[in-house]
């Protein structure tokens, strides 16, 4: 199987996902209610978007919970290597069991975090690497991850970011990155001035929109944004992107958008 991601913004080739057959709204369930019906419409849209703009997916054993739709959690990939997440939530520590059945014979530089970090807190820039500090991804996890590049006399630069992780879960519920000079931030991250330094064109989205996880597009590279966000698309747009909408409320429900849903192994 063929891994390597240096970046958020080149082609897309590969994702690892996983079909929402045990989905359920396990911490929303008193005041929202899922349609499960318009869940599995909204959710094979989606698989077909990807795979008719020529992304490979990849699909998990959905065997260990109601929350393992949300792939981008369990791992993530440096470039050759597929880190395995350590997940803080023990509820959905058993997810990242399915990711290492797929993964054993099929690629063998494989890295299982020993300290809490999840994937959804890691963002690739080419030699820097953002890493969220959330309630899911601790200090002790980014600098495991960074002496273990390190080791491998791989060049990155680790930047903690810290946001606001009482409002949002993860940095790309908060951050997300365009091309190779242009991000979307909202006001939630409090390092924006570090972040600045290094992507020099920041678009700010505002508090509802955010929380609506407006930032939690997918970039299949070539300038192509997958957004379930209206508002976003609309301004993505305006900037030169050929931006694709789908509706995915019902997933929504539980807190993650599209970035949440798809684990990317392989950027051409």
């Amino acid at each position: 199987m063929d891994i390597s991601h240096k970046n958020h913004y080149e082609e897309i080739g590969t994702f690892i996902m996983c079909y929402p057959s045990n989905f359920k709204l396990v911490h929303f369930s008193l005041f929202k209610k899922l349609n499960r019906n318009k869940m599995f419409k909204q959710y094979n849209d989606f698989i077909n978007l990807l795979i008719n703009q020529g992304s490979k997916v990849q699909f998990l054993e959905p065997i260990y919970g109601a929350n393992q739709v949300f792939t981008r959690d369990v791992g993530f990939v440096i470039d050759d290597i597929l880190f395995i997440s350590k997940m803080a939530n023990k509820n959905r520590a058993k997810e990242i069991l399915a990711l290492e059945e797929y993964i054993k014979d099929k690629h063998k530089k494989i890295y299982k975090m020993k300290n809490s970090i999840e994937g959804g807190d890691v963002l690739i820039y080419n030699d820097y690497i953002f890493v969220g500090m959330s309630n899911r991804t601790s200090m002790s996890g980014a600098l495991e991850l960074g002496n273990y590049l390190k080791s491998l006399n791989k060049n990155y630069t680790i930047i903690p970011i810290n946001f606001n992780k009482d409002k949002l879960l993860h940095l790309d519920c908060v951050f997300n990155i365009l091309d190779d000079n242009h991000a979307v931030i909202s006001n939630y991250v409090y390092d924006k001035a570090i972040i600045q330094k290094i992507i020099k064109n920041l678009y700010y989205l505002d508090n509802k929109t955010t929380c609506e996880l407006g930032t939690n597009f997918i970039n299949l590279g070539k300038k192509r944004i997958v957004t379930s966000h209206k508002k976003v698309k609309t301004l993505l747009e305006k900037l030169g992107y050929k931006v694709f909408y789908l509706d995915y409320s019902e997933i929504l429900k539980a807190g993650g958008g599209f970035a949440c849903s798809t684990l990317p192994v392989f950027r051409k």
